[in-house]
């Protein structure tokens, strides 16, 4: 393994792998990124635009689903809101 000094990826997506998220929808988001991103989490799509990450809990349970988009903590995260956001970080850099 090598240390990276900077995140890999222009965007970091992070989803709350957490009980409560899980049950709320936050397993169906991992499924879907995985599949919409076309990558496994810890992976960062081939152009470097995205990168797919779980994490344990934010602390944030009454909002779940918790997904962090460059570092913007977004709760209550549905399916369709998702797949929008993902379009977005999936355009090309100017």
């Amino acid at each position: 393994d090598e240390l990276l000094l900077s995140p890999p990826g222009r965007h970091q997506v992070t989803i709350c792998s957490g009980r409560t998220c899980a049950r709320r929808g936050g397993a169906r988001l991992i499924r879907m990124a995985r599949e919409k991103l076309s990558l496994e989490v810890f992976q960062t799509t081939p152009d470097s635009a995205v990168r797919l990450e779980p994490f344990r809990c934010f602390g944030q349970c009454a909002q779940a689903p918790n997904v962090r988009l460059d570092g913007s903590l977004r709760g209550a995260m549905t399916e369709k809101r998702f797949a929008l956001l993902l379009d977005l970080f999936l355009r090309p850099a100017d």
